[in-house]
């Protein structure tokens, strides 16, 4: 059931999952720590109006819709694992949990006037069609940035095995 190698993608997945983009205004700054709860804004007005800005840019049904295909691709490439191992990770992800978790994030990098004049847009008809449009664009790269991944390992496992019989010939 739990081998090793189950165990690291199961892994590698999940790490994927919290990895992912969680919405359209996040920064994408580099070189970042993870950030933890701990640091949430002490100003009220400023975690309203970022609330809002989730609210407006719909993360939290993103989050619920990106959880239910990761769980969805992470049962195909794990098909040993229990369905109770599937459903009971699927009630561990509490959506409202990671949307607060992400508040201290917006607060870090984004002021509240950034805050405020993103709601502003993400509520102007370019902000809706961006919303609206963003998924079936997130959707269509995720497919292919898996393709590319598959390729490019292939690519090195190729590149790997065909070094092995070298690496064998010349021990000899």
């Amino acid at each position: 059931m739990f081998n090793k190698k189950n165990l690291s993608v199961l892994l590698l997945c999940l790490a994927l999952l919290f990895v992912s983009r969680t919405s359209f205004a996040e920064a994408s700054a580099q070189g970042t720590t993870p950030i933890s709860t701990s640091n949430a804004p002490d100003n009220t007005e400023e975690i309203h109006d970022i609330q809002k800005l989730l609210e407006v840019t719909h993360v939290k049904q993103l989050l619920s819709q990106m959880t239910e295909q990761m769980l969805k691709s992470f049962k195909q490439n794990v098909p040993e694992m229990p369905d109770s191992f599937w459903i009971s990770l699927s009630t561990e992800f509490n959506t409202d949990e990671l949307t607060q978790r992400i508040i201290p994030i917006y607060a870090k990098y984004f002021t509240d006037e950034d805050i405020k004049n993103l709601i502003q847009f993400y509520q102007s008809p370019l902000g809706q069609t961006m919303i609206a449009k963003m998924p079936l664009v997130m959707k269509e790269a995720m497919a292919e940035g898996q393709a590319w991944g598959q390729e490019v390992a292939q690519r090195v496992l190729k590149k790997l095995k065909d070094q092995k019989p070298k690496e064998n010939a010349e021990s000899k």
